[in-house]
């Protein structure tokens, strides 16, 4: 038979690598929006830029093993990071990443993790959802995200 790694699913592999590697990257990180709004955040981020980022994860469905780890930057909103884990190709992970990429805007980092995803053509068909591919096309690959 076929050795499986991570015979709990998506969870287990969120749980076990997922997380624990995604969390561990946001704490070196460090991904300064070139835009700061003001010139006491710049100060700042000379004198913390060494200090390790808060990072927290939250649990977007906790059945599937996908969060949003988040990276506080020690010096300022300026400096903060964001990683979706393991979104699938539900709707829903589609209009979750839309509304974070808004508020992450386009001069702080954004990180869509998912190993599962190599292209548009990993949606396929849904039925119950029949422009899934032309919308993940538009959200996620039409922005950047490969």
């Amino acid at each position: 038979g076929e050795l499986n790694d991570f015979p709990g699913g998506m969870e287990q592999m969120y749980r076990e690598s997922g997380r624990p590697l995604t969390e561990s990257l946001l704490r070196e990180v460090r991904a300064y929006s070139k835009n700061s709004s003001s010139n006491e955040e710049s100060e700042t981020s000379n004198n913390n830029s060494n200090t390790p980022p808060e990072v927290s994860a939250e649990d977007i469905w906790d059945f599937d093993g996908s969060a949003i780890i988040t990276a506080k930057a020690a010096d300022g909103s300026h400096g903060d990071v964001k990683g979706v884990v393991f979104p699938n190709t539900d709707v829903k992970y589609l209009k979750d990443i839309e509304k974070i990429h808004e508020e992450v805007g386009p001069d702080r980092l954004l990180l869509l993790i998912n190993p599962f995803w190599k292209d548009v053509e990993s949606w396929g068909f849904n039925i119950l959802a029949p422009n899934g591919k032309k919308r993940a096309q538009e959200v996620i690959f039409d922005n950047g995200y490969e």
